[in-house]
C-alpha cells in the first residue's frame, strides 16, 4: 500500500497544499473560502483513493 501511496506524492503535495490554503483561510476569517478550500481538499482524496482502489 505504501508503495502504491509514494507512486501519488504529487496527488499529495496538492492536498498539501490545498490544506494549507484551507488553514489560512480560516485564520483569516473568511469561511466562504475556507468552505471551497475544504471542499477541494476533499475531492482530491476521494480522487486519490479511486486511483489507488484501481490498481
Amino acid at each position: 500500500m505504501l508503495a502504491e501511496l509514494s507512486e501519488h506524492s504529487e496527488f499529495f503535495v496538492s492536498a498539501e497544499k490545498c490544506r494549507r490554503l484551507a488553514i489560512g483561510c480560516r485564520i483569516c476569517g473568511n469561511e466562504q473560502s475556507y468552505e471551497n478550500k475544504k471542499k477541494k481538499h476533499n475531492n482530491i482524496k476521494k480522487y486519490l483513493l479511486i486511483i489507488i482502489s484501481k490498481k
